[in-house]
């Protein structure tokens, strides 16, 4: 999420989730989920990505995330 300064002006996020570390050093879904919610987005849904084919494991969901007009307003007039 390095949207940074951007989110401000951002509604949505749709961004992909790793329920377990596929790369090193890339974040987990928590880490992720959470560092999402703290720029004052809330989760609206989760989507099937991809999963391990032999154990049937899930390793991605999508997540939808948005920011609600009023904290987007909010976000606008305090610049």
């Amino acid at each position: 999420a390095g949207i940074g300064s951007l989110s401000k002006n951002i509604r949505v996020i749709f961004t992909e989730l790793s329920l377990r570390p596929l790369y090193s050093g890339s974040p987990t879904f928590f880490e992720m989920f959470s560092l999402i919610a703290n720029l004052g987005y809330r989760c609206v849904g989760l989507s099937h990505e991809f999963s391990e084919t032999s154990t049937g494991e899930m390793l991605q969901v999508n997540g939808t995330f948005v920011r609600d007009n009023k904290e987007l307003e909010n976000v606008r007039h305090n610049r």
